[in-house]
């Protein structure tokens, strides 16, 4: 037998035996010398200073992916203050968080996150999982710039341009991104936000829109936006090169803006032109091609119809190979096989645009159908698309077409129109994925946000460390640790935060790996998870056993400026 019968169960059990007796080794080495087990601040603690919290009897996983050990964690401010072995009968503090039996890690990074904190400031399904702080702007979206192309309305140079000289966070429709991380950081926000320029929005600010190529003229106006945007504190630029209008990006395009982004430190956060399978090296050494000039991670990496891991493993090496000629890319991923997007995902490159799906349904069906078929079937067939929104939810595409005794690309074209309703795509081989959840160089982050209709949302961070750190043990825990903390500070940019140490700002996580569970399902994707004791944003304590503080503690990060 074998899967996840009964008779495999043993050996879950026994990776989670193992996994328990390194962790109390390494809470029995507080009888040991000091050298052997404190590896944070060296000397002592000031004794003469009243501490804001004092974090005991943990274990430390300080995100760098080094060893943990036994130590306390002194609060002042929104700092780390001290991080060591100190004499407790000697320390004055406020409030005195218990980490006896459980390990106190890094805040959570997400490096690729959605959902407005205009909307939602609590921002729930991020915190309850150890999110402190998340990056936003992806898939080349600009936060704030608003813009409503269907109604024929895009923002104007010079509206941007005052919105730069004279920022107005009560504008009710940010001009900028700056306008808008002012208004954000007036409003509240749970935990720290972090923001990038989309070009999409800098195609449609500056007259592009979806023509292949941008006048010189053009090109000079989305380089100046990038560039005030850049210097006012956005971390780097994004793009989603399947989505419209940058899906007609050139290459040319995508360097011209890198070189901008790297000239300031900055990062390129890229939805690649394609991730199916047998396509996907060629998109990431379209990534390469930036990356010559500046950081980039490929978003979500994943391999669209990929079935065995030895995929997984070519992409993983192309990415080794680009880092060994000294090309910093890296990516992120999140632990589920299926995506979430709207039916648009599997149209034709020729029918994306609404103008186009119509016309080609209605004078060119025959081929239409075919594409429809062709792409879904590469996808692993109707059966593994999973609608989650209008009257069809909680069916299959399958499902659908056999309630309407109809062929599944009619549904697509008839029933459902353009666009269609929200689907989670299971396009994903979990043998493929595996790879990319323990590679080195590969972050985790959720694609989530508070409304989207995914377990990701809610469930990423736990997920991983109770499926592939505790019960299976693919990887130790100060791996997991990094890749969720000091490997996505590095990328991102963040340089006071990722890491467990002196000096750094007071985001922090503590729990138990062996309690925490991701609840989230398909069906009830707000679940929140269990185990995380407690969640710290900038030296406040923004979960308590579960429950979210109804204070937001977070800030706007602003790149060189706070």
């Amino acid at each position: 037998m074998t899967g996840t019968g009964p008779m495999h169960r043993p050996s879950i059990t026994l990776h989670k035996a193992a996994f328990l007796c390194v962790l109390l080794l390494a809470g029995s080495a507080a009888g040991q010398s000091p050298d052997a087990v404190n590896a944070g601040v060296p000397g002592e603690p000031d004794y003469s200073v009243r501490y804001d919290v004092l974090i005991s009897g943990g274990t430390i996983v300080d995100g760098t992916g080094a060893p943990s050990y036994r130590a306390e964690v002194l609060i002042e401010g929104d700092g780390i203050a001290y991080v060591g072995q100190l004499d407790r009968s000697r320390i004055r503090a406020d409030q005195v968080l218990d980490a006896t039996g459980r390990v106190v890690t890094p805040g959570f990074i997400d490096t690729h996150a959605h959902g407005d904190p205009l909307v939602s400031g609590l921002q729930e399904s991020f915190v309850l999982q150890g999110v402190t702080t998340k990056v936003v702007g992806q898939d080349g979206r600009t936060p704030g710039f608003h813009m409503d192309i269907r109604a024929g309305y895009r923002l104007s140079l010079d509206e941007w341009r005052k919105s730069m000289a004279s920022p107005d966070p009560a504008s009710e429709h940010p001009r900028s991104l700056l306008e808008w991380s002012l208004k954000v950081e007036q409003a509240g926000v749970a935990p720290n936000i972090a923001a990038l320029v989309g070009i999409g929005s800098l195609r449609w600010m500056t007259g592009v829109g979806t023509r292949p190529v941008p006048t010189p003229e053009q090109l000079a106006m989305m380089i100046e936006i990038l560039e005030a945007e850049m210097q006012a504190g956005a971390f780097g630029i994004s793009s989603g090169l399947e989505y419209v209008p940058e899906r007609y990006s050139h290459t040319d395009e995508l360097v011209a803006m890198a070189k901008v982004v790297g000239a300031r430190d900055g990062v390129v956060m890229s939805h690649m032109r394609t991730e199916d399978a047998g396509a996907i090296l060629g998109a990431i050494d379209e990534l390469v091609a930036q990356g010559r000039h500046a950081r980039v991670n490929a978003s979500h990496i994943k391999i669209v119809g990929g079935l065995t891991w030895q995929e997984g493993v070519e992409v993983v090496d192309r990415i080794r190979d680009a880092r060994a000629e000294g090309v910093d890319i890296t990516a992120d991923v999140y632990p589920y096989v299926a995506g979430m997007a709207d039916m648009a995902l599997v149209y034709p490159s020729w029918a994306k645009q609404r103008s186009e799906f119509e016309a080609a349904a209605e004078n060119d069906r025959p081929r239409l159908e075919q594409a429809l078929f062709d792409r879904v079937m590469s996808r692993h067939g109707p059966e593994r698309i999973l609608i989650v929104s209008g009257e069809f939810s909680g069916k299959t595409l399958a499902e659908a077409a056999e309630s309407l005794a109809l062929p599944f690309v009619d549904v697509l074209i008839d029933v459902f129109g353009f666009g269609g309703p929200g689907a989670a795509h299971f396009t994903q081989s979990r043998e493929t994925h595996d790879v990319f959840i323990v590679a080195d160089h590969i972050a985790i982050g959720t694609d989530g946000s508070p409304s989207t209709r995914h377990p990701r949302s809610y469930g990423t961070y736990p997920k991983v460390i109770e499926e592939y750190v505790v019960n299976d043990a693919r990887m130790s825990l100060e791996k997991a640790v990094h890749k969720m903390t000091g490997l996505p500070a590095r990328i991102t940019g963040l340089r006071d935060r990722g890491t467990v140490e002196a000096g750094k700002k007071a985001d922090l996580v503590i729990f138990a790996p062996e309690n925490v569970r991701a609840r989230a399902t398909w069906t009830h994707y707000d679940l929140p998870p269990e185990g995380f004791d407690f969640v710290l944003v900038n030296g406040r304590v923004a979960v308590r056993h579960g429950v979210l503080s109804e204070q937001p503690h977070g800030k706007v990060l602003r790149k060189g400026v706070n």
